[in-house]
């Protein structure tokens, strides 16, 4: 019976087995797709052109790609059957170990054993062709990309061709067909190309966002990472990532020596991503592109995450005295610790921010000028914030993880938000328990405090992240009808305003499982121990 077990084992692996094929095998046809992709581009490029002695020139080599292609298509129809034929040895294999229970199980073990010795044989030799597949076509990618190139500037220095004598539409076609390394090379030509490239649209690219974080696999400790990504049409994204070195991560990958931004970088141009591996200052070459692309492609910012592992205070300080850092809409902190300095820097010169969010650390901060943000904020860490910074944010949403307010701090705000003229707040929480402390949370409330009413607003909010439910919050009404909702659980303090008094809820209420870990998170945030890790 433990060989039975063992067998059973065994049998699971080559389900999994299965599964590792599966992916290989749809690494290797994406790769094939985008070296057709490429190929047509250039093709797409020679019609543009309407030169026939180009086309003639290089008519051999674009043969050559067209058979090698070709070659790479039929294979994938061979390995689609192989892989057809391996999930069904599979398939057949689960099903003789479910017959062994009932049947002469020490004979068919053997049977089986042997089957699946063979079928991990046919495993290591499919995957050794599929390996085998994706370096070949990774090398054919990377060949593609550079008789791409030397095709451009073999047009630009052998022939006098006057491209920006071509009709506008024609040329701003070209300029959509190029790569974004092209068009940073092209646009470095003379001032007018710079101008011509400026004035061209591309309406497929929505907007840019910047992920700036530390990285790290099993093959790589940790490297640090610069990603530019350009949101496009149809929900897509397209990725210039930015590294500090190579990622060993068992692919073969094969890079262009190059020299870009005053640097040597080494490129590869994939279909849905640009890698760049800069050994010398990354972040200030990953800033040389968005100055790029805001610059020349006319691009806008619209979000902004660090890692602040990834960057050091000079950096960060740069960062937000960059002069387009006013575009910023969103900006997202993650591990470390933000200064105070750098806060105040972002009150002042990110004047267009509709959030802003600290998943980290924050140094005590003296709110002199007032935080206005007017979509939503939320801080992780917030025991710097004292009851006079707290009503000196103006915004949305404000979300408050761990902090050292008190039941007359959140007294004193709600007396303000009563006595004030402010239309912007709908949703205010903090992790907390005051239940015990009503009394003092409701002083000089009393009188102004009503149960729900039906008549006068809905039972549920819909805050950013879930549906609150309000019936058994507490109503109080300012003099110009507004009506706030004070909601104490075990675990939160809510304040809801109720702009709209019958909303339509859309989003769900929060389930049994995530209420249970809010309450831990909340406990152990006001613990002894959080307090002991925030030293450390």
């Amino acid at each position: 019976m433990d060989e039975l077990f063992y067998l059973t084992i065994k049998q699971q692996h080559q389900r999994y087995t299965f599964g590792l094929v599966s992916q290989r095998f749809t690494t290797l046809r994406n790769t094939c797709q985008q070296n057709g992709d490429a190929l047509n581009s250039i093709k797409n490029g020679f019609e543009v052109l309407g030169d026939k002695e180009i086309k003639e020139k290089l008519k051999p080599d674009l043969q050559k790609f067209d058979i090698l292609m070709k070659s790479e298509q039929e294979k994938l129809h061979e390995f689609d059957k192989m892989i057809e034929m391996y999930q069904a040895i599979t398939n057949a294999l689960e099903n003789d170990g479910l017959h062994l229970w009932r049947m002469d199980i020490q004979r068919n073990v053997d049977v089986l054993s042997r089957q699946l010795a063979k079928s991990k044989c046919d495993y290591y030799q499919l995957m050794d062709s599929l390996y085998d597949g994706i370096s070949y076509n990774s090398n054919l990618t990377q060949k593609l990309y550079t008789f791409k190139r030397s095709f451009i500037l073999s047009t630009g220095s052998s022939i006098s061709f006057p491209f920006l004598k071509l009709p506008l539409v024609v040329r701003d076609h070209v300029f959509r067909m190029m790569s974004f390394i092209d068009l940073i090379q092209v646009s470095r030509c003379s001032k007018k190309t710079r101008f011509q490239i400026h004035a061209t649209s591309f309406p497929n690219i929505l907007g840019l966002d910047l992920i700036f974080r530390k990285r790290q696999n099993i093959f790589t400790p940790e490297w640090f990472e610069y990603k530019l990504r350009l949101k496009l049409k149809n929900d897509s994204n397209f990725d210039i990532i930015v590294s500090d070195r190579h990622q060993q991560d068992g692919s073969s990958r094969s890079f262009d020596d190059s020299r870009l931004g005053g640097r040597r970088v080494e490129i590869q141009e994939l279909k849905k991503s640009i890698d760049i591996v800069c050994e010398s200052g990354p972040f200030s070459f990953a800033m040389y592109l968005v100055d790029f692309l805001l610059d020349v492609l006319r691009m806008k910012i619209n979000s902004v995450y660090f890692d602040l592992m990834t960057m050091n205070p000079s950096e960060l300080h740069s960062f937000f005295g960059w002069k387009s850092s006013n575009q910023i809409k969103h900006l997202m902190f993650d591990y470390g610790t933000i200064r105070s300095e750098t806060l105040s820097q972002i009150i002042t010169e990110l004047p267009h921010l509709k959030s802003l969010s600290f998943s980290c650390g924050l140094e005590f901060a003296d709110l002199v000028n007032p935080l206005n943000i007017d979509g939503f904020v939320r801080m992780f860490d917030g025991r710097w914030i004292t009851s006079d910074a707290l009503i000196n944010i103006h915004c949305q949403e404000m979300l408050i993880y761990f902090n050292k307010l008190t039941c007359t701090d959140i007294n004193l705000f709600i007396k303000n938000w009563m006595n004030s003229n402010d239309t912007k707040l709908r949703v205010f929480q903090i992790a907390a328990s005051f239940g015990n402390y009503q009394e003092k949370l409701f002083r000089g409330l009393e009188d102004s405090l009503r149960p729900w009413d039906k008549s006068k607003r809905g039972p549920l909010f819909e805050t950013q992240a879930y549906a609150l439910d309000c019936q058994n919050g507490l109503d109080i009404e300012r003099s110009d009808g507004l009506i706030a909702t004070l909601c104490v659980d075990e675990s939160v303090f809510s304040f809801v305003v109720w702009h709209d008094r019958f909303p339509q809820v859309t989003k769900q209420l929060p389930s049994v499982e995530e209420s249970l870990r809010v309450q831990f998170l909340t406990a152990f945030l006001r613990s002894p121990e959080w307090y002991q890790a925030m030293k450390n």
